[in-house]
């Protein structure tokens, strides 16, 4: 076995394809169904695989960017300290595995106790969700390839939400 993901992906892709297709019964038509999703995902972590550091940055930054406006129009949220660590890995050149993940867990979780809190007055709930459009943004754009976007052509490009180009 050779330690690169897509290679390793490519021949999970084949297999599937060309051995574990051919031998399912057609009769089969939800296994046959479920082989071509599972196909399509790995098709589509395939091509996403190199873009995930940038996506887990830009994740990072938009659910800083919420928290941020989350505890400026309801400064008594006590969620300064994930918006410190938040800025410090998205400073960091290469942080630990999965701690921009986490983080940016932190600041959703964070800003998801805000949005349950009967005492959050009905502007900042309207705030989130306001700003939560980049992110929603992102994952419509990663997920596009599913085919599950009603009119796909409203998704902005990946590479653009992720600033890989203009």
């Amino acid at each position: 076995m050779v330690p690169d993901l897509d290679l390793q992906l490519q021949v999970a892709i084949k297999a599937l394809t060309d051995t574990v297709a051919p031998a399912l019964d057609p009769a089969q038509r939800v296994a046959h169904e479920q082989l071509g999703l599972a196909i399509a995902t790995l098709s589509m972590v395939r091509e996403h695989l190199p873009l995930e550091q940038s996506r887990e940055w830009k994740a990072l930054a938009d659910a800083r960017d919420l928290a941020e406006a989350v505890h400026a129009h309801a400064p008594g949220t006590d969620i300064s300290a994930a918006i410190a660590e938040a800025q410090g890995l998205l400073a960091a050149g290469n942080p630990a595995p999965g701690a921009r993940k986490a983080a940016t867990a932190r600041l959703l979780a964070a800003v998801s106790a805000v949005a349950r809190a009967p005492e959050t007055p009905r502007p900042v709930l309207a705030l989130i969700v306001d700003k939560s459009g980049p992110s929603t943004d992102l994952a419509r754009a990663w997920c596009l390839a599913a085919g599950f976007e009603p009119d796909p052509a409203e998704v902005p490009a990946l590479a653009r939400l992720l600033s890989l180009s203009a």
